[in-house]
C-alpha cells in the first residue's frame, strides 16, 4: 500500500524527531556524567538543569511568534545546524578544559536552540497529523521516536563516554547532522494560516480552555516532581555504585518502558477518555518514583524506571492527543511554543528542585517526597478541572472558563 503524501511528510517528521532527540540525549547524559564526576555536586547538576532552561524560557514568546510567521521546516533546519556548532565546541571543551564553566555555557546554548527545534517539531506533527487516519497511533507513533530516542540516546552515552567524553559528544554532532539532512525535506510543506498569531493569543486560548491547560499542567507537574532524571547520576555513584555504563543504562531504563507503551498504544483501539487515562497514569508514575527511592538493587531499580516510563508514556500519548483536538490552526506554534516551555520547565526545574532536596535530605528523601507530591497533585485536580477527566474527543468544543477556578459543575 502506497503512502499518502501527509503520511510521507510525517515519517519524515518523526525521523527527525528521532535524532535529533537522540542526540540531546546523547549530549546531556554525557556532559552530566562528566559535571558530577569533576565536581561531585549535587548542586552543579541543579545550575547544569538551570543552564539549560533559562534561555529557552527567555525565548518562547519569540519562538511562538516564529513558528506561526515563517515556514517551520526552515526554522528547524537552522536550529539543527545551530546545534551541531554548539556540540562541536562542547566537544572541544570537553577535551582542552578540566572545569564546568564552559560546558554549562554550552549547555544553555543548546537548551535555547533545542527549544526552537522541538517546538518545530511538535507545531508540524500537529499540523501534519489532523490529516492522518488515527490521531491517537500518529501520537504513539510520535511517543515511541521519542522514547526510542531516550533509550538511544543515553546508552550511547554510557558507551562512548566509557572512551572519553568527547567520543559522545562527536556521536551527538553526527546525529544531529543527520536529522539536519532529513529536515531539509521539511521546508517545501506549507501550513495555511489566518494570520499571522501572537505568542500572547496562544496562551489566552490555552488559560481559557480548561482541557488543554489542564492537559498541560498535569503532565508538567508530574514530571516536575516525580521525575527522576536529575537524581540519577547521585543514585549511580552513591546507592548503586556503577560505573558510567550502568548509568547509562539506569538513563536509558524509563525509554525501553516508554517504548513497550507506544507499540501497545498504536495496536489500541482510540481511547474514548483521554484524561482520564492521563490521570491514572500520572498516579502510577509517583507511586513508581516512591518506590524506587526505597530500591538498593540496581537492577530492581532499572525493573521501576522501565515501569515508570510506560506509565509517563500514557499520560504523555493522552496529552499530545488533547492539544492537538482542542488547538486552534492559527496559533498551533504560540501553543506548541507554550507546551515546550512548560515540560522543558517541568523536565529542568524538576531536575534542579530534586537536586537541590537532594543535596539537603539526600536522594532517597527527595524521590519519596517527589512521588508524594505528585499523587497528591493529580488528586486534588479530578476535583478541581472534572472537565479533564470527562474529557471526550468527538466534536467537543472549546471552553471558556478558567482553568485555575474551582468548578461550579460539568460544563461539557
Amino acid at each position: 500500500m502506497s503512502l499518502s503524501n501527509d503520511e510521507q511528510l510525517y515519517g519524515r517528521a518523526i525521523l527527525v524527531r528521532f535524532l535529533s532527540t537522540s542526540a540531546f540525549y546523547l549530549c546531556s547524559a554525557s556532559t552530566a556524567w562528566l559535571v558530577y564526576e569533576r565536581t561531585g555536586s549535587a548542586l552543579e547538576l541543579a545550575a547544569l538543569a538551570l543552564t539549560l532552561f533559562l534561555p529557552m524560557a527567555l525565548a518562547t514568546p519569540i519562538i511562538g511568534v516564529s513558528l506561526d510567521t515563517w515556514n517551520r521546516g526552515t526554522i528547524l533546519s537552522v536550529s539543527l545546524l545551530v546545534q551541531i556548532l554548539i556540540v562541536a565546541g562542547l566537544a572541544v571543551a570537553a577535551y582542552s578544559w578540566a572545569g564546568t564553566r564552559p560546558l554549562l555555557i554550552g549547555m544553555g546554548s543548546l537548551g535555547l536552540a533545542r527549544s526552537l527545534d522541538a517546538a518545530s517539531i511538535s507545531a508540524i506533527e500537529g499540523t501534519i497529523s489532523k490529516n492522518l487516519r488515527s490521531m491517537q497511533k500518529a501520537m504513539a507513533i510520535s511517543a515511541f521516536a521519542t522514547y526510542a530516542s531516550h533509550i538511544i540516546g543515553p546508552s550511547l552515552a554510557g558507551l562512548l563516554s566509557s572512551l572519553t567524553p568527547t567520543h559522545a559528544l562527536v556521536g551527538a554532532c553526527t546525529l544531529f547532522g543527520m536529522a539536519g539532512a532529513l529536515a531539509f525535506g521539511l521546508r517545501q510543506m506549507q501550513t495555511e494560516r489566518s494570520a499571522p498569531s501572537s505568542y500572547t493569543q496562544g496562551i489566552k486560548i490555552a488559560l481559557k480552555d480548561r482541557v488543554l491547560a489542564g492537559s498541560i499542567l498535569i503532565y508538567s507537574s508530574t514530571v516536575f516532581f516525580a521525575g527522576l532524571t536529575g537524581l540519577l547520576p547521585i543514585f549511580a555513584k552513591l546507592v548503586f555504585a556503577v560505573d558510567v555504563s550502568e548509568f547509562g543504562y539506569l538513563r536509558a531504563a524509563p525509554g525501553v518502558g516508554a517504548l513497550a507503551a507506544s507499540l501497545l498504544l498504536i495496536g489500541m483501539p482510540q481511547i474514548k477518555v483521554p484524561g482520564r487515562m492521563m490521570m491514572g497514569a500520572a498516579i502510577l508514575f509517583g507511586m513508581l518514583s516512591m518506590l524506587f527511592s526505597a530500591s538498593r538493587d540496581y537492577h530492581v531499580a532499572l525493573a521501576i524506571l522501565v515501569l515508570s516510563g510506560a506509565a509517563i508514556n500514557v499520560c504523555l500519548v493522552a496529552r499530545t492527543s488533547l492539544i492537538n483536538v482542542r488547538c486552534p490552526e492559527n496559533v498551533r506554534g504560540g501553543i506548541a511554543a507554550l507546551q515546550g516551555l512548560a515540560v522543558a520547565a517541568a523536565y529542568q526545574l524538576g531536575e534542579v528542585q530534586s537536586t537541590l532536596l537532594a543535596y539537603f535530605v539526600g536522594p532517597t528523601s527527595a524521590a519519596a517526597l517527589g512521588g508524594g507530591l505528585c499523587i497528591t497533585l493529580c488528586i486534588v485536580a479530578v476535583w478541581w478541572i472534572p472537565e479533564l477527566v470527562r474529557f471526550r474527543p468527538i466534536a467537543a468544543p472549546l471552553m471558556v472558563s478558567s482553568p485555575f477556578k474551582a468548578p461550579r459543575g460539568d460544563s461539557q
